[in-house]
């Protein structure tokens, strides 16, 4: 399992350096507005689709095989980013974004051929009895890699972050991608299939989730589950540049998503294994909502408020995200693990274009009017309100695929805080009474 937790690593090293939050500086800083912002969030997601057309592969060559050929294309995808740095105050802002486009792709589309093997990987490695302290580990190395990594690009790229800057940030991408292709060769997984093996056409295997009202309802989900959650990621960056924040604030302030998943994963795996899905959903899907809201008090000077905002996000989001992968793990048996791929190619899809219809949605309200009550509303104002107001369609969705003989997320917050009702038992009374005082006229 180690060598998994250094591909994560470098995967997350390198990702974090071409990702959504450095290249969407880019673009604001060659000039692009809201509808190219969100064009490059979907481009980002929208095409990890591509992992269809290497689902068969997986089955019959192995998931090794897959992931390290394709890999190794994304690699050499990635070059053309060490020409936008070069190129960017010589040619035309509309080309320059041209190429940012096209790069980020082929890049995503490529990699995303190689990961259809991960977590069918993973799920060959890692026992179903600690399914979630697991993945909570896991995620909290890669979390920890994403927090080092955007705090050294925060301090790296500064205020406003010259060129040459950004030319040093996609060097390192290609080295830690370079890394993760090695750590993947000692690895052993589960026999495939053979290359002469009969696979399932692609239409069979999208059948396979729709005529399954369990899996359907699951891919529901996790479908608006996505949405929601990740449609004004771009925005925020924007938002805040909009509001003079600079480079490097704004790297560092979304550093705090991996704070918040570092500071709180291991909780979420423990209380995963103990209580279930069913709680953790509950509690989250009251959180993210208030944490995405929130987000129409942001001013020019609210630097802590930012930060705490990308932290609580990040706390929910992690909780949600360590309940997600235990439905998908433990609904999918291991002989139809590329149904995993399935749900996430079409969640995926839709949560591509959501970044898109977000950004369209903002510049049609740029210039009108907006009043709630006796305040004026920004059109930015009225879309994070929006974005909270979304997260009531997984909320629904999640009952289709919750276990009711898990607990509740009342029985799991009485048990998580009875601790702290102990301690102040002796000075606090609920009802006129202590905390867990019995009820003298029924004992």
């Amino acid at each position: 399992m180690s060598c998994a937790k250094i591909y994560a690593l470098s995967q997350v090293i390198g990702f974090t350096c071409v990702g959504t939050n450095t290249l969407s500086l880019v673009a604001i800083k060659l000039g692009a507005g809201e509808v190219v912002l969100g064009l490059l969030s979907m481009m980002m997601i929208s095409t990890l689709v591509f992992r269809v057309f290497t689902m068969s592969a997986v089955e019959k060559y192995g998931k090794k095989h897959v992931i390290i050929l394709w890999q190794g294309i994304a690699i050499v995808c990635c070059v053309p980013f060490l020409i936008i740095p070069f190129v960017a105050e010589k040619w035309a802002k509309e080309v320059t974004l041209g190429i940012l486009l096209v790069t980020v792709f082929a890049r995503v589309a490529t990699a995303s051929m190689g990961n259809t093997g991960w977590f069918p990987f993973l799920q060959d490695i890692v026992p179903r009895r600690i399914t979630g302290r697991f993945f909570a580990s896991l995620r909290m190395t890669w979390q920890t890699a994403n927090l080092i990594t955007l705090l050294a690009i925060s301090w790296f790229l500064g205020k406003d972050a010259a060129w040459w800057k950004f030319e040093v940030v996609f060097v390192v991408a290609i080295l830690a991608y370079t890394v993760r292709i090695i750590s993947m060769i000692p690895t052993t997984e589960n026999p495939p299939k053979g290359k002469d093996a009969v696979t399932p056409k692609l239409r069979e295997r999208f059948g396979e989730i729709f005529s399954n009202r369990k899996l359907l309802g699951l891919t529901g989900f996790v479908t608006s589950y996505w949405i929601a959650a990740t449609m004004a990621t771009p925005f925020k960056i924007k938002y805040l540049k909009n509001l003079d924040y600079g480079d490097g604030f704004i790297i560092a302030a979304t550093a705090m998503i991996s704070a918040g998943a570092v500071v709180s994963l291991w909780a979420w795996g423990k209380l995963a294994d103990r209580f279930g899905n069913r709680s953790l959903l509950g509690l989250c899907h009251l959180g993210l909502p208030v944490v995405t809201g929130l987000w129409v008090l942001v001013g020019p000077q609210s630097h802590i408020f930012v930060l705490a905002l990308f932290l609580g996000w990040s706390v929910f989001n992690s909780g949600a995200g360590i309940a997600m992968i235990r439905l998908l793990m433990h609904n999918i048996p291991q002989e139809k693990q590329n149904q995993i791929n399935v749900i996430n190619v079409i969640g995926n899809f839709f949560m591509g274009l959501a970044p898109l219809a977000a950004g369209v949605f903002i510049s049609s309200l740029d210039g009108v009017d907006i009043r709630l009550g006796v305040t004026d509303m920004g059109h930015y104002h009225v879309f994070f309100l929006v974005s909270a107001a979304l997260f009531a369609v997984p909320y629904f969705a999640s009952m289709a695929v919750r276990n009711e003989r898990e607990s509740s997320t009342r029985e799991m917050m009485v048990v998580v805080t009875r601790p702290l009702l102990s301690m102040v038992g002796p000075v606090v009374k609920i009802n006129g009474r202590k905390p867990f005082e019995k009820d003298s006229k029924r004992s």
